[in-house]
């Protein structure tokens, strides 16, 4: 059922996206509640209700007026966000500061109107010598510093729906493929400088759709990502004079070559041209349905089981399967990290520690018995425990 509504789903993001309006003999066979409770589930219901061209009067009117306000929603919000980057882009000029901006930032401008893109926050890479001056103006300007110095990026909220997160490194050092945070360890020799701002720089086409594409394989392989990532995709190849040659080579050294090719395939047969919700189910492989309940079933930011899958398969290790010991071994390696993962944490909890090295080794049983990890993530035992690979 769910294939079914997101197949429904995808037809409208085609409507918008090719700028064709829907059939009506289409529409009427359409769930069109379900269609927009899964549209919300991935940041999508913007887009959709564009889609929709001159047809809104056939959806439900419980739900026209809050789908409708999606849009117009998105792009106020858009417009806000856009206003304070633009601020911070003056305050990084003005002190000196190299800035490169990301992912939603970019991608907005490819799609067909705007706030089709609904975004969630401003990712910027800068300059991390400059940390404590970026630090400094959130906070001044009354943002609440939920992440500092913790990880490859930094966290600011400010209410009602302000958030930046400022990027120290693309991919942190702990990330599943080593070759990520060595290929981007200095993004700003990939990037090129911007012709409008002084510090600004921008990735090269090719070079923003391998970080795309890799970004999104990064999720993939952890807790999941979203339809909408196979949107971005497909309108990165029709925007973008792609160097297929260039891409399949770094492709090939960033190890997701696998990844970008199954992505790039699903997201034409989806969204390539605009095809009635049968007529697309009927096209997908086996294994192209597979990924695409995948996507369907991982929502903006993925699920903790699909997480919880991921990482046990990659604990076990290529064609071995997962049983009770491996269950017991990933628990332990998470209950028992490695140093440098502990030394992060004695950074933010308890530095105490850093300070008496020869108390070191207490350090796994304190960070259990002083954060309470066994009773917190109970819930999330359970889950490890009560994974079947029948299930998956």
């Amino acid at each position: 059922m769910e294939l079914k509504t997101a197949a429904e789903m995808c037809y409208l993001i085609s409507c918008a996206l090719h700028k064709q309006g829907p059939e009506d003999g289409t529409l009427a066979e359409m769930d069109l509640a379900e269609v927009y409770k899964l549209a919300k589930r991935h940041s999508l219901a913007a887009l959709c209700w564009l889609g929709l061209g001159e047809k809104t009067s056939a959806v439900p009117e419980d739900i026209r007026e809050p789908w409708s306000m999606a849009l117009g929603r998105s792009v106020y919000k858009n417009a806000k966000l856009g206003m304070e980057r633009k601020q911070l882009y003056a305050f990084m000029e003005e002190r000196g500061i190299r800035y490169l901006p990301l992912k939603g930032i970019i991608l907005q401008e490819l799609y067909p109107a705007p706030g089709a893109r609904q975004m969630a926050d401003n990712d910027i890479l800068f300059d991390t010598a400059y940390d404590e001056e970026i630090h400094d103006y959130f906070v001044e300007r009354g943002y609440e510093a939920a992440q500092y110095r913790a990880s490859n990026h930094d966290a600011y909220h400010k209410l009602p729906y302000f958030n930046f997160e400022m990027h120290r490194a693309l991919f942190s050092d702990y990330s599943d493929i080593k070759k990520w945070p060595e290929y981007y360890s200095d993004p700003f020799s990939i990037a090129v400088p911007d012709d409008d701002k002084k510090l600004a720089f921008r990735f090269k086409e090719n070079d923003f759709y391998l970080y795309v594409m890799t970004h999104a394989c990064k999720h993939y392989t952890n807790s999941g990502t979203g339809v909408r990532n196979l949107v971005d995709c497909r309108l990165l190849h029709q925007a973008y004079a792609l160097d297929q040659v260039y891409i399949e080579q770094e492709t090939e050294k960033l190890e997701i070559t696998e990844f970008e090719k199954m992505a790039t395939a699903l997201s034409e047969k989806l969204f390539g041209g605009v095809y009635t919700p049968a007529a697309l189910l009927d096209s997908l492989t086996e294994a192209e349905e597979k990924a695409l309940a995948y996507y369907v079933s991982s929502g903006v930011h993925g699920t903790y089981k699909n997480r919880t899958a991921n990482s046990l398969h990659k604990f076990a290790g290529d064609g071995n399967a997962v049983n009770l010991g491996t269950k017991i071994r990933y628990l332990c390696s998470n209950l028992f990290p490695p140093k440098n993962v502990l030394e992060r944490w004695c950074e933010k909890y308890a530095p105490f520690f850093l300070q008496h090295r020869r108390l070191f080794w207490m350090v796994p049983f304190w960070r259990i018995l002083s954060r309470g990890l066994v009773k917190k993530n109970r819930q999330r035992i359970k889950t490890i425990m009560a994974f079947s690979e029948d299930a998956n």
